[in-house]
């Protein structure tokens, strides 16, 4: 008779504890929003989510590249474009130069003026980005990682910026400002013709940026989406269902 009576409430004293249990970690995840208290309670889940918590650190540090290198390209441009401004007045004189009225005194107002423009397409070369960093690289442009398997040089290093057929822009405004100041129609021409190819270099060269503009915008999209999923995810495995825990 002792076992009969003993056998159920023994089964009853195990119920009601794990039903204290159970209410005691509803209770414990309505207060925390926390799923799971302890990695035990579900390992997978804990391992899944350090392995999302890894992804969306190293997700934060591309965003951040992405937005940095997008400031970079849209200064670059613009830099770009006002060298290219700059360029096409110093053709505007080369042209004036080769005018047969142009005097001496007019000639070498103009080289001087080319001269000038020279000095600031140089100083345009050098420019600093925000950080303090030269935006045009010297030699081998900067190139930054934007995913795992994602990097690439958003602006070109100024060798490439700056330098038509291995000569610089500064050094073709040179020759420039030389043969509008002799007033020579043969080199006067040929002046000519390096500003032209100059300023169609600048030209593709911002086409180029446009070109990586749109690709950051896209790996920024990308980004963005990932990361929503990852934290929707997220979501799933360590967050309470306040509804089913307090229905609990």
């Amino acid at each position: 008779m002792i076992n009969a009576v003993g056998s159920p409430l023994t089964r009853e004293t195990v119920r009601q504890a794990r039903l204290a249990d159970a209410v005691e970690r509803s209770q414990a995840q309505i207060a925390t929003g926390r799923k799971h208290q302890r990695a035990s309670d579900d390992p997978h889940a804990t391992a899944r989510i350090s392995e999302i918590d890894t992804s969306n650190a190293s997700m934060i540090e591309w965003q951040r590249n992405v937005g940095t290198a997008a400031a970079r390209v849209a200064q670059a441009d613009s830099v770009l474009g006002t060298a290219g401004t700059l360029v096409a007045r110093a053709r505007e004189l080369m042209l004036a130069a080769a005018n047969g009225t142009a005097g001496s005194g007019d000639r070498s107002a103009m080289a001087i003026e080319i001269e000038q423009i020279a000095l600031e397409v140089s100083a345009l070369s050098e420019t600093r980005s925000a950080n303090g960093e030269r935006l045009f690289a010297t030699v081998s442009p900067r190139s930054i990682r934007f995913d795992a398997d994602t990097d690439f040089a958003p602006v070109p290093a100024a060798a490439t910026a700056f330098t038509v057929s291995g000569r610089s822009a500064a050094d073709m405004l040179g020759a420039a400002a030389r043969a509008a100041r002799s007033g020579n129609g043969v080199s006067v021409a040929q002046g000519l013709q390096e500003l032209d190819s100059l300023i169609g270099h600048l030209a593709e060269q911002q086409a180029g940026l446009g070109l990586a503009g749109a690709r950051l915008e896209r790996i920024g999209e990308a980004l963005s989406d990932r990361s929503l999923a990852l934290a929707t995810e997220r979501s799933d495995l360590a967050d309470t269902d306040l509804n089913e825990a307090i229905a609990r």
